[in-house]
Formats: structure tokens, sequence, C-alpha cells
């Protein structure tokens, strides 16, 4: 049935191809009902490429505008009465070699969903709730011809949805808490802002890692990774340098550059005499580092500081014993590195 509507002037009325409605008026019980039912058979022994239930499409083939286009459009309300349990869309048995509940064929077209989404859950209480008796609850796969890892992001800003704000100093940025069925949480890995964060400029963070006691129900902080890479650990131990203990070998070149990002020791076979012998990088706060030069020269090994950084030596720094091991230590506390070194090691 076709229905060829041409109003002459705007018009707020709905125009209808076909209708059907089922009505229910009496007060005995009726077991189903429906405004119509439609269905595809195949019932005979060729194949039937496709066939459709119900179809639903809108076409616009005119240079005229359709302000909203649905392919289809469901609802269920109420005006008195008792709605018991309402569908927007219910999907029964589907049968077939593969099967979907639902199938999106459009990749660049999303989904939006108002409400909440239960994944093996029925009265989802959180906008994606996901529940599982056994397997992976969820799973990420990337597959790219390029490089490139998978990613999970937790977005966290201010303002509204609408108009977003950038976080502020002390803002939860995300949560990742881990608890058992009704018995609260028993972890939790916490990032917090540890400045205003600022569009381009300023993002600065921490992360606090939170356990439980044993007979206890509240999480507390016991490590926290700190914005300049600092670790406080259960408040009472803090790694403030940096802690590597790997041994970097520097080989005879003067004026190496040792870098204690890279390991906290370091050799080298310098012979020293240079202008600087050596320029020192990344020596934390409260850190501990060494050098040893075993070349067996007596020239003095210089050394080049970190800008704004005081070294005080002890002893005053001078020649090494000819043939010998030399070890030199640096310890930082603010911004004096303090350098015992020792010479004579045969």
């Amino acid at each position: 049935m076709t229905q060829l509507v041409q109003p002459i002037s705007n018009a707020s009325a709905a125009f209808t191809a076909t209708k059907a409605e089922s009505q229910v008026t009496s007060s005995v019980t009726i077991s189903e009902a429906s405004g119509g039912v439609f269905s595809t058979q195949n019932t005979g022994s060729g194949t039937l490429s496709m066939g459709h239930g119900i179809k639903g499409s809108v076409i616009n083939t005119s240079t005229g505008t359709i302000a909203d286009a649905y392919g289809g459009m469901f609802s269920v309300t109420r005006t008195s009465g008792t709605v018991t349990r309402g569908y927007g869309v219910y999907t029964g048995t589907i049968q077939g070699t593969s099967k979907w509940s639902f199938y999106a064929s459009d990749s660049s077209t999303p989904s939006y969903f108002a409400g909440a989404v239960g994944i093996g859950v029925q009265y989802p209480v959180a906008p994606l709730d996901i529940a599982s008796e056994s397997g992976n609850t969820v799973r990420f796969a990337r597959y790219s011809g390029s490089n490139g890892a998978n990613s999970i992001q937790i977005v966290r800003g201010r303002g509204t949805l609408a108009a977003p704000a950038t976080p502020l100093y002390g803002d939860n940025l995300g949560d990742l808490s881990f608890q058992g069925y009704s018995s609260g949480v028993g972890a939790r890995i916490l990032a917090t802002a540890s400045e205003d964060h600022a569009a381009g400029s300023a993002s600065g963070a921490e992360l606090r890692f939170l356990t439980t006691l044993n007979g206890s129900t509240t999480p507390t902080t016991q490590m926290r990774i700190l914005n300049d890479g600092r670790v406080v650990i259960d408040g009472a131990i803090e790694f403030l340098g940096n802690v590597n203990q790997n041994v970097k070998d520097q080989g005879a070149t003067g004026g190496a550059s040792i870098d204690f990002n890279v390991a906290t020791i370091h050799t080298s076979g310098s012979n020293c005499g240079g202008s600087p012998d050596f320029v020192l990088y990344n020596i934390k706060d409260g850190g501990n580092y060494t050098l040893v030069v075993t070349s067996s020269t007596i020239n003095t090994c210089t050394f080049s500081f970190p800008a704004g950084m005081t070294a005080k030596w002890l002893p005053p720094n001078g020649g090494r014993i000819a043939g010998s091991d030399t070890i030199y230590n640096f310890f930082r506390a603010g911004n004096t590195i303090y350098v015992n070194w020792t010479t004579g090691y045969q």
C-alpha cells in the first residue's frame, strides 16, 4: 500500500500508510495481543538468500529535508494501570550457523544509549555493568600493521558533558577498585591531579596504591608515586633518588656523560686530566651514586655538576695514587652534592 501525501501548507499531522491496532477492552485475562504479526517463511526446498520478518527504511529521493529519520521506532507507554515489564526491543530465540541478537553493519555509525547498559546483568547499576560466571569479563584486542598497543583511557573533567573543564589540584582522575562481592573495596589504584590542569601546558598527576588490612574494611594508602617520580612507601620509606643498581661501564673516554638514570653505579677507564673529565646528569635529591675510575694514572679527575648544584669535597679533590682504582661517592641534599672519594684500591 502506498499513501501519497501532498499537503498544500505546513501541517503537524502524522501521516501513516499502514496502521494496525489491537485493542483489549474486556476485564478478562488475555495471554497475548499484537498490533501486527509479520513473518517470512521458506516452506520449499530451495534457498532463500535473504528473509525479513519486518523491514523498515527511510529514503529521501529529492531535494527536501528529513529532520529525523528512523529505520524503526518503538515505545512502551501508559496513561493508567500498570506495565510490569517494558521492553523497547525484545529478541527471542535466534537460530543459525552464525547468529547475532543485534548486528550493526555500518562501522562508521556510532551507537548511543542514554540509559545504563547491562551485559550479563539484567538490572545494571552503572552506565556499563558487566558480569560473567566463567571466562574473561572484558577482552581488548587490536589488529594493525602499524606500531601501537591497545589503550584504556580514563578521562576526568570538571563542568558538564556539554561544557567540560580541566581538573583541579587534588581531583580524582581515575580509580581502579578491586573488591569481593558484598565485602567492600579491598584494593585500589588511584590517580590524582598534582596541580591545576591546563590544556596543552599542565597535566601533573600522581598514583596512589591502597590496600586493606586483614580484619578491616577501610583501604589505606600504602604507596605513592609522586609527579616527579619519587616513590613513597607506607609513609615511612622514601626512595627519593633513582633506585637502579645496574652498573654502567663508560669505557676509557674522557669527557664522558654520566647519566644516573641509566645506572647508579658507573665505571670508567678514563686517564682523566681533561676539563671536565665527567659530566654528571640526573642526580636526584636524596640519592646516592658511585663512579669507579680504574685507570692507573695520577691525574686529577674533574667533574661538571648539574646547573644550580654546589659540590663539597672530602677530602678536597686532587691527584690519584698511581696503579690503583679510585671510587667517588656522590650524595645530594637539596642543592648541595657531597663528594667523598678514596684512591689507592689495589
